[in-house]
């Protein structure tokens, strides 16, 4: 009930919305019903004035019918209308709260998470959540309401049937569909889980498809794999379905048994001459269409177990711990300076430290280098800085406050980073600059990318620098996306830390040297400061200080 309360909250908004798509479907239902009802008693009436020879007001019920009718098509398509529009509104008011809600989160929280499975978080999990309102709040408003009105217009021919049509809502509304909850709700909750898994499985193969095709060994493993969910799924949908199945057609029950009640226990009024035999057909078919209207509960009741699991799962995101948010405009005004102080970190509890007793201190204007072979934790200083993780010992100081009490805003001000694996967006070569700062000009572009001897190769390009780089810059050599990483950080120009993380890799010798030679050049005219993290020796003679992560006291 928890998860469900949290929804109706982030529901609010659109009370208005909600509450004029369930009158106008409560109208549609009960002109449905009512149709139903009218129909039977005029032509019962009508058969009964032609054998009687008796005179009848055509003209009455024949409007009353056609009002009906009208009424039903309308307020089906109006419902149509207002229930999508509410749930396309809902569905965009829960993606901006959960990408609002993630961006404070700890991205060594989120991190933890598959790629895949967050996929599945935000798209297919939101997506479910929007049967909630269409699925479930609707239909159950519209039987509840229904029902009531029913039951009360009954009343006013026998309060025997009335009570009467009332436990067949009851067993209707509440038993069945409760029933099928109960039998339900594991198998839906597995569904949404599981299904998760596969999505984020499907994901990373295909991904590393490349790879999974040169070891066929290995491609028919994760063939396999995602066979077996995908029959996992189908079992429990299947079962799941049977229920269903089952619940409707205690329903058709119901139906049949109302109409047979209906005539047992109005027909001695009608032999006693207080119900005409005109309104005994219409009280029947009243009833039956009334129960056979609210049969589809059953189905909301089934669907509700993988809305409560698909709501956990965005809620388990989003109540994680948050990062600070602090006010630290007078960290980015202060002058700058990065300080470990016997950090140790490791990934588990199960795995040997990454680093131990790391302490270093960078200022303003100084150059610092992490030297270390791979697996060292080289790259993962960069994740600690930027709170990717967090130490399991020791402090992290940032212009002399503590790493923790700093917002990310403030820590991406401060820092400009060249990563070793770099990610481009398949947008293109001026797009995947801006991203580091959108405010550059095209000098401040030219100038990046001439840092970099890059400029000549994009501006012979058919489109220059508006040509796309494709889905992870396939369409540049492995050499120039390096460069282009190492363009995107010198861009951003406001920040006072220049983070390279193996910037030589996919570069020859020659031109790794006149790189580091002009972005040294560049540092020191701007006073600006670098971490520079490699595994080989180039630039390390114009650092300030050597950090050697293989060094004996650090591991």
């Amino acid at each position: 009930m928890n998860e469900l309360m949290r929804l109706l909250k982030l529901f609010d908004r659109y009370r208005a919305w909600i509450i004029i798509g369930i009158l106008v479907a409560l109208c549609s239902a009960l002109a449905n019903i009512l149709l139903m009802g009218a129909s039977g008693w005029f032509i019962t009436a009508m058969g009964l004035a032609g054998v009687g020879g008796a005179a009848i007001n055509y003209f009455t019920p024949a409007a009353i019918i056609r009002a009906c009718a009208i009424v039903r098509t309308g307020g089906r398509y109006g419902e149509r209308l207002l229930t999508h529009e509410a749930t396309f509104r809902i569905i965009s008011r829960l993606r901006l709260w959960f990408y609002s809600a993630l961006e404070p989160h700890f991205p060594a929280v989120l991190g933890r998470a598959r790629g895949g499975d967050m996929l599945s978080r935000v798209r297919a999990d939101i997506d479910t959540l929007e049967r909630f309102y269409l699925g479930f709040i609707v239909p159950i408003s519209v039987a509840v309401l229904s029902s009531i009105c029913i039951t009360l217009a009954v009343s006013f021919y026998s309060l025997k049937l009335a009570v009467l049509v009332f436990a067949l809502f009851s067993i209707a509304i509440i038993i069945l569909p409760l029933w099928v909850f109960k039998k339900t709700y594991q198998h839906e909750g597995a569904f949404i889980t599981d299904a998760a898994q596969m999505r984020a499985q499907l994901a990373e193969e295909l991904q590393g498809a490349g790879e999974l095709l040169v070891y066929e060994h290995v491609a028919q493993s994760a063939e396999n794999n995602y066979e077996t969910l995908s029959n996992k799924l189908e079992e429990m949908q299947n079962r799941v379905g049977t229920y269903a199945n089952h619940a409707q057609n205690a329903v058709i029950l119901l139906c049949g048994f109302a109409v047979i009640a209906t005539i047992y226990l109005m027909a001695p009024n009608v032999e006693a001459e207080t119900l005409s035999k005109a309104n005994l057909v219409m009280l029947a078919l009243l009833i039956f269409s009334a129960i056979e209207s609210v049969g589809g509960i059953s189905a909301a009741f089934q669907g509700l177990g993988r809305v409560i699991r698909a709501a956990k799962r965005i809620f388990e995101i989003v109540d994680k711990p948050v990062s600070a948010l602090n006010d630290t405009k007078d960290i980015l005004n202060s002058e700058f300076s990065l300080e470990f102080r016997n950090v140790h970190f490791k990934y588990n509890q199960d795995n040997a430290p990454i680093f131990k007793n790391l302490s270093f201190k960078l200022k303003e204007n100084q150059k610092i280098c992490i030297l270390g072979p791979s697996g060292a934790g080289k790259s993962t200083i960069i994740d600690l800085i930027f709170k990717f993780w967090v130490p399991n010992e020791g402090e992290i100081a940032l212009n002399g406050e503590d790493l923790c009490n700093i917002a990310h805003s403030d820590i991406n001000k401060l820092f400009s980073v060249a990563p070793q694996i770099p990610y481009v967006f398949n947008k293109t070569i001026k797009d995947n600059l801006h991203l580091a700062n959108p405010n550059a000009t095209d000098k401040d572009i030219d100038w990046a990318l001439d840092m970099v001897e890059l400029l000549e190769d994009f501006r012979a390009l058919p489109k220059g620098l508006q040509s796309y780089i494709g889905e992870h810059g396939k369409q540049l050599s492995g050499g120039q996306l390096k460069r282009l990483s190492l363009a995107r950080a010198l861009i951003n120009k406001d920040a006072k830390c220049l983070i390279l993380d193996e910037p030589g890799e996919a570069l020859d010798y020659k031109m790794e040297q006149r790189i580091l030679e002009r972005i040294f050049n560049y540092l020191d005219q701007n006073e600006k400061s670098l971490i520079l993290i490699t595994h080989r020796r180039e630039g390390i003679d114009k650092t300030d200080l050597l950090i050697d992560l293989s060094a004996p006291e650090f591991s």
